[in-house]
């Protein structure tokens, strides 16, 4: 869960010892809903990831079964509240860190942060993910897909900068890029790319994704990036390092 998790959890109407909710006690859980997709993407609030049990707990036999390695990460809501919370803030060495969990090492730059997924690759994913209520994981997949166009879809600059992305990362992402309508700069410097995931990126640029863009940093990766500056240079945007 994370520190908002728990917050909306107390914030919002849940259920009673049976199961149920008030007529208005519901109504406004659905209006709740409507906004929870704000409290994790907006780029300037902190989600604080507890995916770490205090030391020593769960203290008896009977719990330790409920929190296997990695438990979190097969929880729907957690799963989603994870995913959202990485959509816009900025990953830099030189910036605050928005996204925090004790799980990911902390060292020069901010740790591992997996790229926006596609909506329906989350969706499918999401599918194998535990949910107390069965229905919410359609709920949950919609809220993503709603999330992702408003977050990413509204952006002007990204910064992903320095979060060890992969070619696999790179990959995902450039599923992702042809929902950037209005990015205008983007950064994936000092990462991991290699050629593959390059040319999974220029592929995207070149069909014409994320149709605003006008500076893309991809320098300080590991592959050839002479298909991406060829891609960039034929729809005259400009590549390079940039000051933000």
């Amino acid at each position: 869960m994370s520190s908002h998790d728990a917050r909306s959890w107390g914030s919002i109407h849940q259920k009673d010892a049976d199961g149920q909710r008030t007529k208005p006690e519901q109504a406004a859980f659905k209006t709740a809903l409507k906004t929870v997709n704000t409290w994790y993407a907006h780029r300037l609030t902190t989600t604080v990831i507890l995916s770490e049990l205090p030391p020593g707990w769960p203290r008896s036999a009977e719990a330790a079964p409920f929190f296997p390695e990695g438990w979190l990460r097969g929880k729907g809501w957690p799963s989603f509240e994870r995913a959202v919370s990485g959509f816009v803030k900025r990953g830099s060495a030189c910036s605050f860190r928005r996204l925090a969990d004790p799980a990911v090492p902390r060292g020069i730059t901010h740790g591992y942060r997996a790229p926006p997924m596609h909506p329906r690759e989350f969706a499918a994913e999401l599918s194998r993910k535990v949910f107390a209520n069965g229905s919410d994981c359609e709920v949950v997949a919609r809220l993503y897909a709603d999330a992702i166009c408003a977050a990413l879809g509204e952006a002007r600059d990204l910064k992903f900068s320095g979060l060890e992305w992969t070619d696999a990362d790179a990959e995902a992402f450039a599923k992702v890029l042809p929902l950037l309508r209005r990015v205008e700069t983007l950064d994936l410097s000092a990462n991991e790319i290699g050629t593959r995931g390059i040319a999974a990126l220029a592929a995207a640029i070149r069909e014409g994704a994320a149709p605003a863009l006008k500076k893309f940093d991809f320098t300080d990766n590991d592959g050839d990036s002479t298909a991406l500056k060829e891609a960039c240079k034929a729809r005259g945007i400009t590549h390079g390092i940039f000051i933000w």
